[in-house]
């Protein structure tokens, strides 16, 4: 069975090409049949070729700036002007179309009749009466009608969902951006308050500092309006006043020897530390940070690799830093020959709930201290808790006298810092 050649024919409108446009892939469409396609499907700016579903952006003026088709417009150009080609069969290509088949419902050649088309009902092109290929062409016209409906109606469905998608996006981004602003505000307030807090604890410091100050000034005035007396009594004054002003220094003297001056401490300086990300979203600790004096001690114990069993055993007493008793433990785990090292705050009975701050142990190396090994860590304390060094350290190493951790007695040190904030009830 023969086929026409649909070449000048648009695979949209089924009709002849009008301003033919062609894509890279070839395919050629009416620039208004593009235009109209690209207007119903194209979603973000892109649409899909209809015949190979090749992806295309959408160009800036529509399908006008996709090229145009010259071998297909130069063919109807031709036709306009009344150059009438004859159209060739496709399967006998020698012979040239001039009938029709009512019953199959295609042009043929004369050759196709009587291989394919034998006793059907065969017309030749110029008898065929235009009513009933005109009421074909309207039926199947009515098909390609229900299906643009289903496919519209499709369309319109997508189209609500990607609506709904951006309403979506916009109401929740909104609703970040007022959960964002509520932070932000609720962050200016406790930074404020947290301000004030500093403001208030290095008054208080500074007024304890200044009454120190005040009463050594006194002192010190009383002593330089002593001397200035007993100055002016030996230039200028009889023997009775030198007696008197002698005896008043005298006295004045074993006063002062007698009085004792407050110890002069370091002060308690406010510190500030802030949370990391994870600390403001996920705990209960305020939304920025904390604020609170910070009190910092340095304690060590040395261990004799002799007595380092398998068994957690605390360094053998403990050290009060910042009021709390803090200790060292340590373990060998033989089958990894892996030492462990742990900081803990012993149980005790008075009032500290807690205490937060940042912690360090440290390996001594003997023989040179940039070789020594030391763990970092932020972390809170409470009665009974302790804290591992992250990792196992290799007993081998440590025990072997070259590496300098131990002295030829099998001593070795381990030092902790504690820099604490303290959280009372």
């Amino acid at each position: 069975m023969a086929k026409v050649s649909d070449k000048n024919s648009c695979s949209i409108c089924l009709n002849t090409f009008r301003n033919p446009k062609a894509l890279s892939c070839l395919h050629t469409f009416c620039e208004t049949c593009l235009d109209d396609y690209i207007n119903n499907i194209a979603i973000f700016k892109v649409f899909h070729c209809p015949l190979c579903r090749k992806a295309y952006s959408v160009p800036e003026k529509g399908a006008k700036e996709f090229p145009t088709n010259f071998y297909v417009h130069d063919q109807l150009k031709d036709a306009e002007k009344g150059d009438k080609k004859e159209i060739k069969c496709e399967t006998h290509t020698a012979n040239v179309i001039d009938s029709y088949c009512s019953n199959c419902k295609t042009l043929m050649c004369a050759e196709c009749i009587s291989s394919d088309h034998y006793a059907h009902d065969v017309h030749k092109v110029k008898d065929v009466p235009t009513e009933a290929i005109l009421k074909e062409l309207q039926k199947s016209t009515n098909n390609l009608k229900c299906q643009l409906r289903k496919f519209e109606t499709y369309l319109g469905c997508v189209k609500g969902i990607i609506k709904e998608i951006k309403t979506s996006a916009e109401s929740y981004c909104n609703e970040v951006d007022q959960k964002v602003h509520n932070i932000c505000e609720a962050a200016v307030k406790i930074g404020k308050e947290m301000k004030a807090d500093i403001q208030k604890k290095c008054q208080d410091e500074e007024k304890r500092w200044t009454t120190l100050m005040d009463e050594a000034k006194i002192m010190l005035l009383q002593l330089e309006t002593q001397i200035k007396y007993a100055s002016t009594v030996s230039n200028e004054g009889c023997t009775i006043d030198i007696v008197n002003a002698t005896k008043v220094a005298d006295f004045q003297k074993l006063e002062n020897d007698r009085r004792v001056l407050p110890a002069i401490t370091n002060p308690r300086l406010v510190e500030f530390r802030s949370n990391d990300i994870d600390s403001l979203i996920f705990s209960d600790i305020c939304l920025l940070g904390e604020v609170g004096y910070v009190e910092e001690e340095m304690f060590e114990h040395s261990f004799n690799i002799n007595n380092v069993g398998c068994y957690w055993q605390n360094s053998p007493s403990e050290t009060i830093c910042t009021q709390l008793p803090f200790s060292i433990g340590l373990k060998v785990h033989k089958p990894s020959s892996s030492m462990y090292l742990s900081i803990i705050l012993n149980r005790f009975e008075f009032g500290t709930k807690s205490c937060r701050g940042l912690f360090t142990l440290k390996l001594l190396n003997k023989k040179n201290d940039d070789k020594s090994l030391y763990n970092q860590f932020y972390d809170t304390f409470s009665p009974g808790h302790w804290r591992e060094w992250d990792d196992g350290l290799s007993w081998s190493k440590i025990i072997d006298l070259e590496n300098g951790f131990v002295n030829e007695d099998g001593i070795f040190t381990v030092q902790a810092k504690c820099s604490l904030m303290l959280s009372k009830f």
